[in-house]
């Protein structure tokens, strides 16, 4: 065989066609399709000649009926892109049609076309454009996340930016109630359980079905890092966790977003990266400010300052407006000083003990005295604590100090009030033993003062001269030092008026208290201070309604305070020293009494000598009941009439205080009915005065239903009042008598009453005379009964009120007062149907 037969690519053996197919042989294995082929013109027919492997998958499509036929029939040249399906999935391909003129007239030629896929590259230039997309919206959300004004508005502008890029049918903003920004979100709507969505971003007609299911799953696995995605087909649902922290704050839920976004994981970590750091530095700002408000408002005072481990040396960088204010200084001059400037040169030693405490890593506190700028002292509580560094090194202290003075005062003042109180525990202790001599009293006295604060305490008692001038005859005088000059070294045997104090005796006349300083006093009064009194205090003490004496004190040091609730306890001692001297007048009385009707027993004659066991019986009754109504009811009831002097009662509580009113006034009623009794044997003896003075009826009426208020209560017994014709609003008479009077029957009434009744009072008045009557829904008193009414120690039997209790004396010496007084008193009784007693007394002129 000739050489020329061995070159295939000879031009005499072979024609254009063969070294084409020849050429394109080479392009089997390249990544591109290739495709020759012969068309007809005449017939408009194709015929393909060559298919490499790849272009096998593309002429099965619409390509060759769409492009390549109709570009042959118009004989040219063709390029282009073309879309095609192939196994479900969008292709781009590129095309390129060469044509090859015939080589003779024949009317067929050849053609080639050259098939590119495309499709990755235009991928990659959607999925870089995405990119850069989402890219210019992170860039957007680093801008808006400067902002820390608003963290909800900057999130809802957040997730606003992700809905357009992301192209989402919504975004939905959710968590658990109070999780993240509870006081800007507010309450939210809740959507499941206590699940809450703040805010939603879409198509406001579409409602989400959220698979709460799945989300409380999600929120019990607890990882921060994960995003979920839930596919179908090329659509997804994105959930988004979203943490300030360690602490999980809510999703961000991404509707129907395509699933290629999957592919941006690195993009979408750093927008989570991003709203978790907004988050986290809102937060943080929301806190610093909330500490910043605190440091600046609150009431005690503050500063931070520097520490240095090497050399200990802890210097101001910071005082808070509470400091300024405590201490004086502005806060240029605190700057850069030591904290030592806030001691005294004593405290030094302390500061250095906390500087040893501080150096260990420790909390310190306790109290020193700390001192202003202008040198000031002022009782404190310092507390110092370490600041650390993230990395546990101490960097700063925190000093906050408390100014106690006020405190300490109180604690002061709390404990001498509450040793005085001792004081008069033990005094009232003494006063109520049976004994009524004037050791006991003076005992009593001496405890007092060792529990106050006074140096001297002095009892005088008041007496007339023979010119009708006021006497003070000192009783008693206890001091505290045997050193102390005290009111008995005055030698004032003459009346107050001419040693220029007029003044006071007016003052304790009229019951009220003479007290103060030296400086108060006028100058013609500072006399009496010049033997080292620096504070007075008298108090005036009556007995029976009648001016008795005085119980002063005195002190020689002013360093303490004195206000009304002192005076208050002072002059509840007083009244217990009047009531303990009164208790020593009474007995003294009765002794004398006693005295006198024994010596009536002896004057009997002996043919009389039944009429005087009678006498002497009677005589001996009477003694035993007085003396046991002196030491038994007396004793105890001085002491309860004290006591409600110094219970106190919250000024809220009216209705307390009211019935603790009640108990007082009571008390004091009984007292003056025991003294009634004692003045039994005056009216027999026609030694009882009578003391005349103007009496509102009205408020004696009330005054005496206000103490029976409580005894009524008691069975659920009213009392009412029944005004008649007043012609006058003030009668004259002897109030301490009516009162008695009215005491004993409205008692007798209340306590023969049954429950669930009415007591009715009735009064009217007329220029000569007035009447009371009292009438209560009782069992009522036969006729033989009545007769024996008035009668002592005589009680009337009473089915229903077995258990009353009294003495038998009570209408005895009301109608012996009543006797006394110039008028009457009637009874009007039905068995059943209750009684009436009218007193008519004289309108004395």
């Amino acid at each position: 065989m000739s050489s020329s037969s061995l070159d295939p690519f000879s031009s005499e053996k072979t024609d254009k066609i063969d070294k084409l197919l020849l050429a394109y042989e080479t392009l089997e294995n390249i990544g591109q399709g290739v495709v020759i082929g012969r068309f007809s013109s005449n017939d408009n027919s194709h015929k393909i000649l060559f298919q490499n492997e790849q272009a096998d998958h593309f002429l099965n499509t619409d390509l060759l009926p769409n492009i390549i036929r109709p570009t042959l029939r118009i004989n040219r040249k063709e390029s282009g892109v073309f879309a095609i399906q192939r196994s479900g999935k969008a292709i781009s391909l590129e095309y390129a049609l060469f044509l090859i003129p015939p080589l003779s007239d024949d009317t067929s030629f050849v053609f080639s076309c050259i098939l590119t896929d495309r499709t990755n590259e235009e991928e990659e230039k959607r999925k870089k454009e995405r990119k850069l997309k989402f890219q210019s919206t992170l860039n957007n959300i680093n801008a808006s996340i400067s902002d820390l004004r608003n963290g909800p508005a900057i999130l809802r502008r957040i997730l606003l930016m992700l809905w357009k890029t992301m192209e989402a049918e919504n975004v939905v903003y959710m968590g658990k109630k109070g999780i993240i920004f509870p006081d800007e979100f507010g309450e939210g709507e809740q959507i499941e359980k206590d699940w809450v969505q703040f805010f939603k971003i879409g198509n406001p007609y579409i409602k989400e079905q959220i698979p709460f299911s799945k989300i409380q799953s999600l929120f019990e696995e607890k990882n921060p890092h994960i995003l979920h995605w839930e596919k179908q087909d090329d659509q997804a649902d994105l959930y988004f966790p979203i943490y300030f922290g360690n602490l999980w704050s809510g999703y961000v839920f991404f509707s129907n977003i395509k699933s290629y976004w999957e592919e941006e994981n690195d993009d979408l970590y750093k927008l989570k990266f991003l709203l978790e750091s907004y988050i986290d530095r809102y937060q943080t700002q929301k806190q610093l400010l909330i500490f910043e408000s605190i440091y600046y408002q609150t009431s005690e005072a503050v500063l931070i300052s520097t520490y240095s481990k090497e050399t200990i040396d802890i210097k101001i960088v910071f005082a808070n407006p509470s400091f300024i204010k405590l201490t004086g200084y502005s806060l240029t001059e605190l700057l850069g000083q030591k904290v030592t400037l806030l001691v005294g040169k004593c405290d030094l030693v302390i500061i250095e003990e906390f500087k040893e405490i501080i150096q260990r890593g420790e909390s310190v506190g306790k109290e020193i005295i700390g001192y202003t700028k202008s040198g000031k002292p002022f009782d404190c509580l310092i507390n110092i604590s370490v600041i650390r560094d993230p990395s546990g090194n101490i960097t700063h202290t925190l000093t906050i100090l408390r100014d106690i003075t006020e405190k300490k005062k109180q604690d002061t003042e709390m404990a001498r009030r509450l040793r005085f109180e001792i004081g008069v525990a033990a005094a009232s202790q003494i006063l109520n033993q049976p004994n009524t001599d004037y050791e006991t009293l003076s005992q009593a006295l001496n405890q007092l003062l060792i529990f106050t604060e006074m140096e001297s305490v002095f009892l005088l008692k008041h007496e007339w001269n023979d010119k009708n001038e006021n006497l003070f005859v000192q009783m008693l005088e206890e001091n505290k030092s045997h050193t102390y000059l005290g009111y008995r070294s005055l030698f004032i045997e003459e009346s107050w008026e001419n040693h220029n104090l007029e003044r006071w005796v007016k003052l304790l006349f009229d019951g009220k208290i003479v007290s103060g300083k030296m400086e108060s006093f006028s100058e013609k009064e500072q006399w009496y201070f010049e033997r080292g009194v620096s504070f007075l205090l008298l108090f005036p003490i009556v007995i029976k309604g009648e001016f008795f004496g005085v119980l002063g004190w005195e002190k020689s040091n002013t360093q303490f305070d004195f206000d009304e609730e002192d005076i208050l306890l002072y002059r509840t001692v007083t009244t217990w020293i009047g009531h303990y001297l009164e208790r020593k007048i009474n007995a003294e009385e009765l002794n004398k009494y006693q005295s006198h009707l024994e010596d009536l027993v002896k004057e009997r004659t002996s043919d009389l000598m039944r009429a005087k066991d009678l006498a002497e019986s009677a005589n001996k009754l009477k003694s035993d009941f007085l003396a046991r109504m002196s030491h038994e009811l007396r004793t105890p009831l001085n002491s309860i009439i004290g006591f409600t002097q110094l219970i106190q009662i919250p000024e809220s509580d009216s209705l307390g205080k009211k019935y603790l009113d009640y108990i007082h006034g009571s008390g004091n009623g009984l007292l003056k009915i025991i003294n009634g009794i004692l003045d039994l044997s005056k009216i027999e003896a026609g030694k009882m005065p009578i003391q005349i003075a103007q009496v509102n009826l009205q408020e004696t009426v009330k005054s005496v239903i206000g103490m029976m208020i409580p005894l009524a209560n008691e069975n659920n017994i009213q009392i009412r009042i029944s005004e008649g014709d007043i012609d006058i609003q003030k009668i004259r008479t002897d109030s301490q008598k009516l009162t008695q009077i009215l005491v004993n029957i409205l008692s007798n009434a209340v306590k023969y009453s049954p429950s669930d009744s009415i007591v009715t009072v009735s009064y009217k008045t007329s220029e000569n005379h007035f009447e009371v009557t009292v009438t209560d829904q009782g069992n009522g008193i036969s006729k033989n009964q009545q007769e024996m009414l008035f009668e002592s120690f005589t009680r009337l039997p009473n089915v229903d009120k077995s258990e009353i209790q009294g003495t038998g004396l009570g209408l005895t010496i009301t109608k012996k007062f009543v006797e006394l007084l110039g008028g009457q008193i009637e009874v009007q009784s039905e068995l059943g149907k209750g009684s009436s007693f009218k007193v008519i007394l004289p309108n004395t002129k």
